[in-house]
């Protein structure tokens, strides 16, 4: 039986059932993937603010050694505090969304 052919029990074209089952199979893959790919997570969300918070922190603690220190080692530490304050949020999100990211591609 070629796919031009009509089912005798049932008279179906095989060629035009095949063609709709395709264009719906590809259409509903569209859709999911649209689904899975137009929003983050709470999760997500939460680490990226988190981030833009700890970044605001590491300003203010960069500013407030500045000010206060007293010598090289003291402006050391705060100059790393600050960079922790902000690296640590930003590495945690990251770890997340690439988290998240190889999740969708597995399922």
């Amino acid at each position: 039986m070629t796919v031009d052919e009509v089912c005798p029990k049932c008279g179906v074209n095989f060629q035009r059932a095949s063609m709709a089952l395709g264009e719906q199979l590809r259409v509903s893959l569209q859709s999911e993937r649209r689904k899975a790919s137009s929003g983050i997570s709470r999760l997500e969300r939460f680490c990226w603010i988190a981030t833009v918070i700890g970044s605001v922190l590491g300003i203010l603690q960069i500013v407030a050694t500045a000010l206060s220190a007293a010598s090289a080692p003291q402006q050391a530490a705060g100059a790393g505090l600050a960079v922790a304050t902000a690296a640590v949020p930003y590495c945690l999100a990251r770890a997340v969304q690439l988290g998240f990211r190889n999740q969708k591609s597995i399922e």
